[in-house]
């Protein structure tokens, strides 16, 4: 067969950073070196800038960070056919989605989803008020997985999710690869770089400060753990709009002086802080994946995690990490736990090191291969 030319379409890229564009750019590395050529298709936005092997579609700037895109207006579609994709790639179920869907029959060529996102739980945090709000996100789930050739789930757990949804289309897990050697040298310096104080366990959280990350149960147990240690410490990394609020409710809480908002990192320095740590703490019940997990497990580091989705199918609890159910008290319990057995501690880390070398990039990029290979039979 000869070599493929892929063309991904995307509401999201550069210069924002989530787990879609991780995604994105972590299987164009490896799937370049496989034969494979990726053209990214995504809106503009602020800061976006001509990129090789990208195509920019305008937009409107609602959302610096997450602009709607304007696909019937580019006019670099008109010049799709010339490029020779094999096959299309979606990752959203928004207008570049169904753009590239609707490209792909105009192409006579295969189309391709991954359902990263858990747009149904969304809609009840964001739409909460809009009553039909995560109906209308289940049917166009349902609607728009129907109309692709296959579907890509980054876990079980999602893809037993789209078939209660309604979905018939042929689903198959692959998850978003990791580099695990990037995780195995420790930043000895985090501590003073973020004013954490000396002879406190630190907790380490990374991701989105927002509500679909179910930072609230986080911070509820972690006033238990600060009730029954006083030497243990929260570090928060990563952006979010609620981060204002969170640092309030600290303030609430009593626990203001124990919790750090260190923001947006560079992600090699993000990388050192996973090691450097005592636990990785992660309450999500949104996370189709949870890439940070499978980070934290590359550092060795336990994990203390809500048995949900993505995380519960990566987890195996009491080997690789503990999983509890969605409860502050159960989920302190767990990191008191560990803080407590420097024995379990050790074991869950070495174990977990060891498990996640199965979704290293390299593994996931071919089994990425393989399924294209698959549908262009």
């Amino acid at each position: 067969m000869k070599n493929l030319k892929v063309g991904i379409f995307t509401e999201v890229y550069h210069p924002t950073m989530n787990g879609v564009v991780v995604s994105i750019d972590t299987f164009k590395k490896e799937l370049a070196g496989l034969g494979v050529e990726e053209i990214v298709f995504a809106p503009t936005g602020r800061g976006t800038r001509p990129e090789p092997g990208v195509v920019r579609v305008p937009s409107i700037p609602i959302n610096p960070d997450y602009p709607i895109p304007l696909p019937t207006l580019s006019r670099d579609f008109r010049h799709i056919r010339d490029l020779g994709l094999s096959l299309i790639h979606t990752q959203h179920p928004f207008p570049m989605g169904w753009t590239g869907i609707q490209a792909a029959r105009r192409l006579g060529i295969p189309v391709v989803t991954t359902y990263h996102t858990l747009i149904v739980d969304y809609a009840k945090t964001h739409a909460k008020y809009l009553p039909f709000g995560p109906k209308l996100m289940r049917w166009i789930s349902r609607e728009y997985c129907n109309r692709v050739d296959l579907v890509i789930t980054p876990s079980p757990s999602v893809r037993r999710l789209l078939q209660k949804y309604g979905v018939t289309t042929r689903i198959e897990v692959n998850p978003t690869g990791i580099y695990p050697e990037e995780f195995h040298q420790p930043d000895p310096t985090f501590r003073e770089t973020f004013g954490i104080p000396k002879g406190r366990r630190v907790l380490l959280f990374v991701g989105r400060l927002s509500d679909e990350k179910n930072i609230k149960m986080l911070l509820a147990a972690f006033r238990i753990v600060h009730h029954e240690n006083t030497k243990v410490h929260l570090l928060f990394v990563g952006p979010g709009p609620q981060r204002k609020e969170y640092e309030e409710l600290c303030g609430r809480l009593g626990i203001a002086g124990y919790v750090t908002f260190a923001g947006s990192q560079p992600k090699d320095k993000t990388n050192a802080i996973f090691p450097a740590v005592d636990l990785f703490v992660f309450p999500s019940l949104t996370d189709t994946q949870g890439i940070v997990i499978m980070e934290a497990m590359a550092a060795g580091t336990p994990i203390v995690a809500v048995d949900a989705l993505g995380p519960g199918d990566i987890i195996e609890d009491g080997k690789t990490g503990l999983l509890t159910d969605d409860n502050p008290s159960e989920f302190a319990l767990a990191i008191l736990k560990l803080l407590g057995d420097p024995l379990l501690r050790k074991t869950l880390g070495a174990n977990a090191k060891k498990d996640v070398l199965r979704y290293s990039a390299a593994v996931t990029a071919r089994r990425q291969l393989e399924l294209y290979r698959s549908i262009l039979k």
